[in-house]
């Protein structure tokens, strides 16, 4: 299990970019209205990286996506915005009014994402306390049952923490 000072941080961290990808969804919605009624292209993929350097968008299956991935974690990514090319005007033209009320929906997530780190946050200290607590009285009543029972009755030899 990590310490707590170590999850502390990487939570942290991890609200801070939820943060920082909402902060690029205006930035992504000038864009956007730019590109309103005009087919999608690789022009849009360039104006949007011109409007912020992690700022991207690709074709995710039926649907565009636009969407930021943090600086040196390219293994995640946040979508700021997206549509079903159904939705779109003739299945390719970019409606930005969709793509806003996307971006709006979004945001709202990952700043609700992040608020729910952060203030979680504050109680991890007594909840891994309570947790360990837990798992610690569990595994000594799980060791007083005899090992022939518990293959028996397919209960586990111990809780396994990571």
């Amino acid at each position: 299990m990590k310490s707590i000072e170590e999850a502390t941080r990487t939570a942290t961290q991890r609200a801070e970019m939820y943060r920082n990808a909402a902060a690029l969804i205006p930035a992504a919605i000038k864009v956007i209205d730019q590109f309103d009624g005009k087919v999608y292209n690789c022009r849009f993929d360039k104006a949007l990286a011109a409007a912020a350097p992690r700022l991207r968008a690709e074709k995710r299956y039926s649907t565009l996506a636009v969407y930021t991935y943090p600086e040196h974690n390219y293994s995640r990514a946040f979508t700021l915005a997206d549509v079903k090319f159904e939705d779109m005007p003739d299945g390719k033209r970019i409606s930005a009014d969709k793509l806003r009320e996307s971006a709006r929906a979004h945001r709202e997530n990952l700043l609700r994402t992040a608020y729910e780190i952060e203030t979680s946050i504050e109680t991890m200290p007594q909840t891994v306390a309570y947790y360990q607590e837990a798992v610690d009285k569990m595994n000594d009543f799980l060791k007083r049952i005899p090992s022939e029972i518990r293959d028996m009755y397919g209960l586990p030899y111990c809780i396994r923490t990571w």
